[in-house]
């Protein structure tokens, strides 16, 4: 297996008058834990486990990953992923943007009000996805026909597995927001919170810093800066977990000045200090004052 990306694809899957947009394809090693983070309106990711072995947690319930295992995170389900160092996950990764019709679709309309979903041994997926990436790599004539055909086949076989346990009630939708849009301000947060700033997230989406701001408030309900402690408040859980690191070296790693900054709001966040939120992971029998 080699590592492949490919972004801004915009494989769109046409579904009974609906459109579902497969943005970002990757397969890669997972090499650095992914903290805890959300996707807004209409956004989903589908995760399949090729090799490999790890943790996934998904609205604070913990899940083991191993080979086979496919996972699916929409709208504001957050969703953290921790890998093995002894046996490395290498997985699928798609991200999809879902643009509603007009119309009604059951098909689609099921897809979008699943908004979590996962299963073990579901090694047909392979199949398909080696296939999809096999189109996307070679580019020969029409393949991006073949690989909206794969992506086809993925999605119905999803949604026949939904069938028997989707929810009876639709999540309400906030304010709209374009796929490239969406894909920036999440991919930002997610892999640039040490540094980034308000400046240059407008930037990217080139957006005046208050249209970014009102952006922000409109589709996740929180400005620039709480949307930023919140990532790196996520990022720093996760790092605590690992006793190799110290804390002054996490809070370099997430982009504090200082350990006594990176302390304090930690505290602030969580009510304990990182010394006391480690000690407790690592001996949850042993009170900590």
């Amino acid at each position: 297996m080699h590592k492949e990306f490919y972004s801004d694809q915009d494989i769109p899957v046409f579904i009974e008058g609906q459109i579902i947009h497969t943005l970002n394809f990757i397969s890669a090693p997972q090499r650095e834990t992914i903290p805890l983070h959300s996707h807004g309106s209409g956004c989903y990711e589908i995760h399949y486990v090729a090799q490999g072995r790890g943790r996934a947690v998904f609205s604070g319930q913990a899940c083991e990953l191993a080979a086979g295992t496919l996972y699916i995170t929409g709208p504001y389900v957050e969703h953290a992923q921790v890998y093995s160092v002894q046996d490395p996950i290498w997985e699928y990764c798609l991200y999809l943007k879902l643009d509603k019709g007009k119309t009604f679709s059951q098909l689609a309309g099921l897809f979008e009000q699943t908004t979590f979903w996962s299963g073990r041994r579901q090694f047909w997926a392979e199949d398909i996805l080696k296939a999809l990436f096999r189109e996307l790599e070679r580019k020969d004539t029409g393949y991006k026909i073949q690989a909206e055909a794969y992506m086809k086949l993925l999605l119905i076989s999803l949604i026949r597995k939904y069938k028997q346990n989707h929810p009876d009630k639709r999540a309400s939708t906030p304010p709209s927001i374009s796929s490239r849009a969406s894909l920036i301000i999440e991919e930002s947060f997610l892999y640039g919170y040490q540094t980034l700033t308000l400046e240059t997230l407008s930037e990217r989406l080139g957006l005046s810093q208050r249209q970014t701001e009102r952006l922000l408030l409109g589709h996740y309900g929180k400005n620039f800066q709480q949307k930023k402690k919140e990532a790196r408040m996520a990022a720093s859980v996760i790092f605590l977990t690992d006793t190799t690191k110290s804390i002054t070296e996490i809070s370099h790693l997430l982009g504090y000045s200082t350990m006594e900054h990176f302390s304090a709001a930690f505290r602030t966040w969580y009510g304990i200090s990182p010394l006391q939120y480690r000690k407790q992971k690592i001996n949850p029998s042993q009170d900590t004052v």
